[in-house]
């Protein structure tokens, strides 16, 4: 069978942290490492998810291939809080080689710290996870199924809200075959006061499909996972948003003046079923 017959997931791999897991380090060391052996495709999907914990300061995590940076965020649960924060990257990268490739999440902490990853002793709280698909752009004969196209943008400005109700913050613009759009938003963000929340939403072209707020409270950025999928959509065109405000002060997305803590990734993947 050729391989245009087939759906355009070729190959995946998946690393899981299986211990616990504790660093002092203040320079980026692995945490999860899994290989990817690609193929047909030119084209890595990598997601990365973590609930993690240290007492007293950061948690810095990023994502690399073959050794180059492709995304960075972190986290902090806030001095003397035994809570656990979520971490999670989505990022598409185009243009791989076929051949062996080593995908990768490094990890540090602030200085004098502790960070924390525990699946054993902390089953129910702390874990992480990462998950490479490699997938062919697109065909020379119609999709039946499988996946059949990809949009990612990532926030690369600097970017600052005060506004008090929705604005634009990421946009997409696509063209369906009519199948289900799943939507992954991931953000993190900051504010120029502390005890300050940040809203969020997904819309697709006016119907507000998924919506969430995190509250900064004097970390250097919290993150936000936005989810949803929306089916029975005919194929046409439509636009696609995430947007945002603050409840007070200035809302911070800085990708470039804190880039290792401020992020912003947006992904549609269309299917079919």
């Amino acid at each position: 069978m050729s391989i245009l017959n087939l759906p355009n997931f070729i190959n995946t791999a998946t690393g899981t942290l299986l211990v616990d897991t504790s660093t002092t380090s203040v320079s980026f060391i692995d945490l999860l490492t899994t290989n990817i052996i690609t193929s047909a495709g030119d084209t890595l999907i990598c997601r990365f998810a973590s609930q993690s914990y240290n007492a007293t300061g950061n948690n810095f995590f990023q994502l690399l291939i073959d050794g180059v940076v492709y995304q960075s965020g972190s986290i902090r649960p806030g001095t003397g809080l035994t809570v656990n924060c979520p971490q999670g990257f989505i990022k598409r990268v185009s243009g791989i080689i076929p051949g062996n490739h080593i995908v990768s999440i490094q990890w540090s902490v602030s200085s004098s710290t502790t960070g924390y990853i525990r699946p054993v002793s902390q089953s129910t709280q702390e874990f992480a996870s990462l998950v490479v698909t490699e997938f062919i752009p697109s065909y020379t004969a119609p999709i039946t199924y499988g996946l059949i196209q990809t949009q990612q943008l990532s926030l690369s400005d600097d970017t600052t809200t005060s506004s008090t109700s929705m604005i634009d913050l990421m946009t997409i613009n696509l063209s369906t075959m009519g199948g289900d759009l799943l939507i992954y938003f991931n953000s993190c963000s900051s504010n120029t006061k502390a005890n300050t929340s940040n809203y969020f939403q997904i819309v697709l072209d006016s119907t507000v499909y998924q919506s969430g707020a995190v509250n900064y409270a004097n970390t250097p950025a919290v993150n936000i996972n936005l989810f949803t999928k929306i089916t029975g959509l005919a194929a046409d065109k439509y636009t696609v948003k995430v947007q945002w405000y603050t409840s007070a002060n200035v809302g911070q997305i800085r990708p470039i003046a804190a880039s290792g803590s401020e992020c912003a990734q947006l992904l549609i993947m269309e299917m079919k079923y």
